[in-house]
């Protein structure tokens, strides 16, 4: 059973995909950082970068936005231009000039001519019926119904496509009207995040919200009414922080490390402590196997995006790839960031790529480390002390001084206070060694590893 949990938050609004109880995605809005991509703007091109082959827009917003350069453009032109990806990091937003307005039933283009349906409505029946009604009420359009069109009365469609194309006309006039750098026609809210992304995937919705309950367009909606929060009733709160661990346990000791960088994503599958059949190769095709299934899992949940690269346990038998290629490519299709396989390395590593719609849930949940800057290791504590001595040995010699004083951090005042033998700290032990007096005072403003020394 497919479940949707919405939780409406005082600063955070979040969606949880539960697929027999397992968090398969989870979207995450923070209520003072919201999701511009849908949004329409009337930009200004600032600057093309030919060796780039980039346009950067200026549409008002804190960082000029990137599209990929196209003919004819001149700079300081104005266009119409939407969002297609948010801002990430010290890049702006990507956006487009093909525009799009979507509905529930239907996505309008207003710059197309072509009129298409949605892959998953297979009655035949029903295309050409659905083709007809385009063909006579968006003969001046292009369009995509959508999967949920295939439920819905033609009077609800024929509704939805004068709103629509009242929207555009609404969007039109103001074109000719304002300067440019503006925000012409806000796409996103959250209800409509859930009601064009998330309903048709689920049989049962559970949200915390009542107002928003009566309105979602679904057959199977529940209004969680509990002082205990939903996220922990579902079971959902614990997925999401063992989510963010770099080694996932898969069954009988083996399992897989996620390393997410800036460059790419490497993904390492090892069998452990997995022993299985007698025949080594088919042990490493049981590992590997079970690791495809959770990869595609992972990729998802964690939106993960660019480049992946994934070391399954090495196999001589090079057929077996191509099995763990079918499992790949089979659980990839519930991701509608459409990750794609390119083949075997000369390494035996499969490469994926993933496209980029939104922060990486890593991204959202955590920050870079204050001691190790996201490195994920820091020095050893005999390190860290070593430091703190090679500074006062040096002060001694040139000052001659014989009491010092020390500010540092709190992560730096629990290593001095360690004990290294049943009764001498590495306080103490820093004090025998240089013949001083070290008096230790903590400063909340020094983070890190971080001191500072004076002599008196």
């Amino acid at each position: 059973m497919k479940q949707l949990i919405v939780d409406y938050g005082l600063i955070y609004n979040r969606i949880a995909l539960l697929n027999h109880s397992q968090l398969t995605e989870i979207y995450i809005e923070n209520q003072l950082d919201k999701s511009l991509v849908g949004n329409i703007y009337l930009g200004k091109v600032v600057n093309i970068v030919k060796s780039m082959s980039a346009v950067f827009v200026d549409i008002g917003e804190k960082k000029n936005a990137y599209m990929p350069l196209e003919p004819h453009i001149k700079s300081g032109e104005e266009l119409l231009v939407q969002i297609r990806r948010d801002p990430v990091g010290e890049k702006g937003a990507t956006v487009t000039t093909d525009i799009s307005i979507s509905g529930h039933y239907m996505v309008l283009l207003p710059k197309s001519s072509n009129h298409m349906i949605s892959k998953k409505i297979t009655d035949k029946a029903k295309k050409e019926q659905l083709l007809d009604l385009l063909k006579v009420h968006l003969s001046d359009f292009g369009a995509v119904v959508r999967t949920e069109a295939v439920n819905a009365s033609d009077e609800d469609i024929l509704y939805e496509i004068e709103s629509l194309k009242a929207v555009w006309d609404s969007i039109s006039k103001q074109t000719n009207r304002i300067v440019s750098n503006r925000l012409l026609f806000e796409d996103y809210t959250f209800e409509t995040l859930i009601n064009k992304e998330f309903l048709s995937q689920v049989d049962e919705v559970v949200v915390n919200k009542k107002d928003v309950s009566k309105r979602l367009k679904h057959d199977h909606v529940t209004f969680y009414d509990d002082d205990y929060p939903i996220f922990e009733a579902y079971k959902i709160e614990s997925q999401i922080v063992s989510s963010l661990d770099r080694e996932i346990k898969l069954h009988q000791g083996s399992f897989i490390t996620i390393d997410e960088t800036e460059a790419l994503t490497a993904i390492d599958v090892n069998s452990g402590q997995f022993v299985g059949s007698s025949n080594k190769e088919q042990t490493f095709l049981q590992v590997n196997l079970a690791a495809a299934k959770e990869i595609a899992r992972q990729i998802r949940l964690r939106n993960i995006s660019g480049i992946i690269v994934i070391d399954f346990i090495n196999m001589k038998d090079k057929t077996h790839y191509g099995d763990l290629s079918t499992v790949l490519k089979k659980y990839f299709k519930a991701d509608k960031c459409q990750p794609q396989i390119h083949g075997l390395t000369a390494l035996g590593l499969i490469e994926v790529t993933r496209k980029k719609n939104r922060k990486s849930l890593k991204t959202q949940l955590v920050k870079t480390c204050d001691v190790c800057h996201g490195a994920g290791v820091v020095l050893s504590d005999d390190i860290l002390v070593r430091r703190l001595v090679n500074k006062l040995e040096l002060l001694k010699k040139h000052t001659e001084k014989s009491s010092f004083e020390v500010k540092v951090s709190q992560e730096l005042n629990k290593i001095l206070c360690k004990k290294i033998d049943k009764n001498t700290t590495y306080l103490d032990h820093m004090m025998s060694l240089l013949a001083v007096e070290v008096r230790i005072e903590v400063m909340d403003h020094l983070t890190g590893h971080n001191f500072q020394t004076s002599g008196k």
